[in-house]
């Protein structure tokens, strides 16, 4: 389970595919949503490796770094929208899309 590095995408995807390649299990990212919206996953990372599950969170969640909070501010109003991207080793099938409410 990893809320991935994003710097571009290109952490997360990087992240996505070593925990891909170490773990028999399951591997869950919560990302962006924008995320899912590359025709350069599409036609890589999603066509290598599809998920088995996209949640999608229909509540916006306050994310701000950790630093901030540490300075005594508060989380609140999220403005950015996120998904959770599940790949499973039983995965059979079309990808389930499921909301969050």
């Amino acid at each position: 389970v990893s809320n991935p590095p994003y710097y571009e995408a290109i952490g997360a995807e990087r992240c996505i595919r070593r925990a891909l390649a170490v773990t028999r299990g399951k591997v869950a990212a919560f990302v962006d949503a924008r995320f899912l919206f590359s025709q350069g996953r599409a036609r890589g990372l999603y066509a290598e490796h599809p998920p088995s599950v996209v949640y999608i969170l229909g509540t916006r969640p306050s994310c701000p770094p950790g630093a901030w909070l540490a300075e005594g501010n508060t989380a609140g109003g999220g403005v950015q929208n996120y998904v959770w991207l599940v790949w499973s080793a039983e995965r059979e099938g079309a990808a389930r899309v499921e909301w969050i409410p």
